[in-house]
This record gives structure tokens, sequence and C-alpha cells, in this order.
């Protein structure tokens, strides 16, 4: 360098040195390829996969090739640690310097490792890198979940890639889809067979699929409860079958469920009209045809007795006053359960008590029963009590009538006369008996 003032004074003298940098700069790394990944290898441990790895190469591109400099690589994903390179005249632009057969770790993350070249001149450059991931060689395996049945569609479980097994040579690679889902066989709607299909993709590109069936099959009967047992007295009180008396309808599945009056009603140990037995049954089906039945019973027992008035009691003073029994003198006949009363006189009328022909009482029985049987009984009581004086005979008059055995002759003629002579101590008069 040297320097002149107006005078023509004359300085000069040598600076330092300088090393210019290229341009563009050499440290510029423009990319950095990780290229032809080999299968990984297990390293002789197929079940430890903490030393599992991969052989790869990898080239490096410049922007502008440099003349000399180092090229380092760093990062823990290296097996055999970090390495560097000297390197020059890199040929041109877009010639890229490669590394063969570094082996490179395959612990189930991407690799990734860092470039830095560092010129003659000091400038340095770096560029971390994100690799691929190994290839499974063969491709990966799949272990679908496996068979399962379960009861009810809304059962199934929701499909998850997370529940398939995935086995290759290197983990953590492999990306898991439910490729495929349908419903084969479905003859209701919880019987059918859900098919699902699963597929793994490597980094390569190679897929592995597998399969699982989840069948639904519901079983399971509907629930149902019967109305409870009834005993009623008369067939008209049978109450008619209905389908809404049935309570705790429900199915597993939480469908339809239809309910009839099935089979008919089923009348057994019938004696009269008015006594016997209904098995009702009612009958229950859910959506996928399970069905349940259950049975109700009605007893229909007619034990109440008819009703029945008898005609009221008598007294009268001579036997032939006393009335014929007559059944159509008996009131308030009726039955319970409207059916038809049959109303004899039984037993035969009893006498009692009797003194004379005109003294002594009737009990007098009606019977009333009803067509099953059940019966009732009243009774009318007849009190014949004669208590009228004998009279005098009058000559032509026809009073002698009939005899009072114990108080008077012993015989008499009808209409006629009897001379029966009566001594009171002091007379003796002609009677005729009325």
């Amino acid at each position: 360098m040297n320097f002149t003032d107006d005078l023509g004074c004359i300085d000069a003298d040598t600076g330092p040195a300088v090393h210019p940098c290229s341009v563009p700069s050499p440290c510029a790394i423009t990319d950095v390829q990780l290229n032809n990944p080999e299968s990984c290898d297990d390293n002789g441990t197929p079940t430890d996969p903490t030393d599992d790895f991969y052989i790869a190469d990898i080239f490096v591109f410049f922007e502008n090739p440099p003349s000399t400099g180092l090229l380092k690589f760093t990062g823990a994903d290296f097996v055999d640690g970090d390495f560097s390179f000297a390197i020059a005249n890199v040929l041109s632009i877009g010639s890229p310097f490669g590394v063969s057969n570094k082996k490179i770790r395959a612990d189930g993350q991407t690799t990734s490792f860092v470039v830095e070249f560092t010129d003659a001149s000091g400038c340095i450059a770096s560029l971390g890198v994100t690799g691929v991931d190994p290839c499974s060689f063969p491709a990966p395996l799949l272990t679908c979940p496996p068979h399962t049945t379960v009861s009810c569609f809304n059962n199934v479980p929701l499909a998850d890639p997370s529940d398939v097994l995935e086995t290759h040579e290197c983990p953590g690679n492999v990306d898991i889809v439910l490729q495929l889902e349908v419903n084969q066989g479905q003859t209701c709607p919880n019987k059918l067979t859900v098919v699902r299909i699963y597929q793994a993709t490597d980094a390569c590109g190679q897929t592995a699929t597998c399969s699982q069936f989840i069948t639904v099959d519901d079983q399971t009967d509907p629930t149902m409860t019967c109305p409870g047992n009834v005993t009623v007295s008369c067939a008209s009180n049978v109450p008619p079958a209905d389908i809404a008396a049935v309570t705790n309808v429900g199915d597993n599945c939480g469908g339809t469920v239809t309910v009839f009056n099935f089979p008919q009603d089923a009348i057994s140990n019938q004696s009269c009209t008015n006594r016997f037995t209904i098995t009702r049954s009612y009958f229950a089906v859910d959506e996928c045809g399970n069905s349940k039945n259950c049975i109700q019973i009605i007893t229909v027992n007619d034990q109440t007795k008819p009703t029945m008035t008898c005609p009221g009691n008598l007294t009268l003073t001579c036997a032939n006053q006393v009335p014929a029994a007559n059944t159509a003198s008996v009131t308030g006949v009726g039955d319970n359960c409207g059916g038809t009363v049959t109303v004899t006189n039984f037993p035969s009328d009893a006498i009692s008590n009797q003194t004379c022909a005109n003294r002594f009482n009737i009990m007098r029985s009606y019977f009333a029963v009803d067509v099953c049987g059940n019966s009732n009984n009243c009774t009318q009581i007849i009190t014949v009590n004669d208590q009228t004086p004998a009279q005098p005979y009058l000559p032509g008059s026809p009073n002698c009538l009939l005899c009072r055995t114990g108080t008077g002759p012993e015989s008499c003629l009808r209409n006629g006369i009897e001379r029966q002579l009566r001594r009171d101590g002091h007379t003796e008069f002609f009677f005729g008996w009325n």
C-alpha cells in the first residue's frame, strides 16, 4: 500500500495476507441425502430392538464445490460414532460427495444427523438432516385382534389400529390403518359378522394386511312379566287378554319387542259353568326372533250361595187350612253369576208337637241350588192350633163335623148325630161336635 501527499512525499507498507472466501461460499451445503438403505439387521438379537441397525450411503451436495475442506458427520444415530472426511476438488455443481456403507441405528425413530463443512479459509456451514426409516425384509407381519363374539351390534368395539400387533426387523417405521370394514351375513339388526381389514405400510412402501372378524349373535330372550294370577267368582268376571298388562318388556340390545296373546286361552278342570281354570299365555319376540313366554292363571270358582226368601210363617186353626207347598211363593231367588237357580220343597214337611188333629207345627223347607251346586235353604213355620170351643148340638143342624181325639167322643158321624152322654154331675145332654 502506498501514500503520496501533495508535496510528493511517499510512504509504503505491506499489510497482512487475507484469504478471500469464494462467492458463493463453498460452505453452502444445498442438500444431504440418505440413499440405498438396506433392510434392517437385528444384530443377532431378534427380541432386542435396541441394537438393530441398517446400512445406507450418505451424499452431500454443495452450492459451490469446495477446493479443500473438512466434512464432519455428527449424530447419535451413527452406530460407530461421529466421523469426518477431508475433501478436495468436488468436480462440479450438483456432483455430491458420498460416504458409503455407514451403520445407522434403527431405534424406531426417524434417522437424523448433522453435516458440517469447514473450508480452507475457515468458513463453516452445517445442515441438519432428517433421513428415512429402513425397510423391513421381508414385509411387516400383522396380527389383528382376535375373533370375538358380542350379543348386540352396539357392543361392537370401535376399530383401533393400535390394537393390531406388528412385527418386522426394525421397530417403529410402519403405518397401520383400517383399510376396510364391511358387514356380512346380516339376518337381523343383531345377527351379522363385521369384517375389518387392517393394512400396514413400511417406509419403503411394502404392505401387509390382516383381518379381524366380529360376530354379532343375539341369543338372549327378551324380558317380560305377565299379569298376576287372578281368582274370580264368575265366568263373566274373567278379564279379557291385554298385552298392555304385560310389564318389564325389554330387550338386551334395546330393540323393539312385540308382545302377543298366544296361544289362545286354555280352559281346564271345568266342573260347571263357573268353576274352571284358564291358562293364559303371553308371547314376546325381539327383532332377531328370540322369544319368551309367560303364563297367567285365572281361576273361576263360584262359591257363593244363591239368594232366596221363604214365605212368611203362618198360624192356622185347622189342619185342612194348611196350604200346599209352593216354590213360586219363594221370593228373592237369584245367583251372583246370573245363572239359573232351581227351587224345590225339600225335605218334606216335618210335623212336630202334635197333641191332636188340629194342634201341631209344620216346618216347611225350601231348597235353592245354582248351576255349580251352591245351595241355600230357608224355612217356613206353619202352626195349627185349634182353640175354638165345642157347640151344643141343636136338632136339625149338621154340627158334628169331625172328632177331637182326647177331648170328645172317639167317633162321630159326619153330618149325623152322635148320642153321647156327658155327665157333669147333674144333667145329661146330647152334643154335636164341631
